[in-house]
């Protein structure tokens, strides 16, 4: 893809017309279909300051992935961790690698692009319908998923696992760092931790925030895990927002979960921009 083709495919992905685009950096309407070999370097300053999940180099050169860390855990990069399943890709042979589109065993579905990288999509919970759908613990074709909106990302191959992702809703992941700020409307998405691996340490230091499914809580909520005490099979799990109306160093029984995602990507919200 040329430099012009990626910014088309990330405000597709953001679902942001290209005239507001426009509007944002102070250009024409018809900036990007102008947009020839690159992008002029004040410009580049603009869309960098604005658009702050966009992968600049991804933007100019087609390396890496279009979407980086926000900088709540930017300093935290997730790691491959094979103890605990984390990044898995699905083993090809020479044929299948072939194939335009791809599915896991979970349904999440993979679509090639021309630079040989994959488009993986996810159903995308609202915090108001998460709860219900997910209690139904089937893989994402099951019926009820087919009007979820998806989320799309760019990954180096298809995966192995079962990915969702959620907006958050509220401010009690919004902390007073930098590194620790998760704002809302954020979109999060992550990988199902299977109940099997519950019974071992849980990786909380790799992996710092969970979207969790307790019947403490009522619906998904996004926490920090900081314990977790395999005896008494429960995780302490704490706020990032230091307000005393927000949960801090609760205590969570796993009986009472229904399932945990370990966040992979947390992608900045858009709606303090327009």
């Amino acid at each position: 893809m040329t430099v012009k083709e990626r910014l088309k495919f990330y405000l597709k992905n953001k679902k942001i017309s290209q005239g507001k685009f426009a509007e944002s950096i102070n250009v024409s309407s018809g900036y990007v279909n102008a947009i020839r070999k690159s992008i002029q370097p004040d410009k580049l300053t603009l869309i960098k300051n604005i658009y702050t999940d966009l992968n600049i180099d991804w933007l100019l050169t087609g390396d890496g992935e279009m979407l980086q860390y926000s900088n709540a855990i930017k300093n935290r990069q997730i790691e491959p961790n094979k103890e605990v399943d984390t990044v898995d890709y699905i083993e090809m042979n020479e044929d299948e690698a072939e194939n335009e589109v791809i599915e896991n065993s979970f349904g999440n579905r993979f679509e090639k692009l021309p630079n040989g990288e994959y488009l993986m999509y996810m159903p995308l919970f609202e915090w108001d319908v998460a709860a219900s759908l997910l209690d139904n613990e089937g893989d994402t074709r099951h019926p009820d998923y087919v009007d979820i909106e998806q989320h799309v990302t760019v990954v180096k191959s298809p995966l192995k696992g079962k990915y969702s992702a959620f907006r958050i809703k509220g401010g009690s992941m919004e902390g007073t760092e930098v590194n620790r700020y998760v704002p809302d409307g954020s979109i999060v998405w992550g990988r199902e931790l299977q109940r099997i691996h519950w019974k071992d340490k849980l990786k909380y230091n790799k992996f710092p925030l969970w979207v969790i499914a307790s019947t403490d809580f009522g619906r998904p909520t996004l926490k920090e895990i900081i314990d977790h005490n395999v005896n008494t099979a429960t995780i302490t799990v704490d706020s990032w927002n230091p307000s005393s109306e927000y949960a801090h160093n609760v205590h969570v029984s796993l009986n009472t979960v229904k399932m945990l995602y370990y966040v992979m990507k947390v992608e900045s919200s858009f709606s303090d921009v327009y």
